[in-house]
């Protein structure tokens, strides 16, 4: 920043009428104003580059960390998801273990009680398909839900970009 402000200085300093230089006792004192306006020009063009691609590479690097933060984040996310289903799979195994345990245990306990365990083993079953919609529906929820969030995330992500290069956006 210091030297492109030292080369904006320089510019303006040779960029002078050069009718000040006196011919007389220096003839070649023209060519050699010229000549510092050129290098003190070179600097300024020089400098004025290095500044851009200076916040140029500035940006990119906080877009990548960006990107890091929000692949970590749908990572983790998709993570806590898959848990979420293995845990409800592994219940709803459980429970169907248990019903069927029930099932063969009343069978060989009681054929007197027929209707009675008919009974219980429709509520049962009737249980059994309610919690297994109700996992359909926690699953679809659920993916809808990360869908959101990645879109969401997504959305957000490239808005801040758009504010950063665009501050009155």
């Amino acid at each position: 920043m210091l030297f492109f402000v030292d080369s904006v200085r320089e510019v303006n300093k040779y960029s002078g009428p050069t009718s000040e230089v006196d011919l007389k006792h220096n003839p070649d004192s023209e060519n050699l104003a010229h000549m510092k306006l050129f290098r003190a020009q070179r600097n300024f063009y020089i400098t004025g580059f290095a500044l851009f691609l200076w916040f140029i590479l500035r940006r990119l690097v906080n877009l990548i960390a960006e990107q890091a933060r929000v692949i970590a984040d749908r990572d983790a996310s998709h993570k806590q998801a898959e848990t979420a289903t293995n845990m409800a799979k592994s219940l709803l195994d459980d429970q169907d273990n248990k019903l069927n345990q029930k099932k063969e245990s009343q069978k060989s306990s009681s054929d007197k009680d027929g209707s009675a365990s008919d009974n219980e083993e429709k509520s049962l079953a009737q249980k059994l398909d309610n919690t297994k919609e109700e996992l359909i529906k926690t699953k679809d929820g659920q993916s809808q839900l990360l869908v959101k969030e990645t879109r969401k995330t997504t959305r957000n992500l490239n808005l801040c970009s758009v504010q950063k290069v665009i501050p009155n956006y």
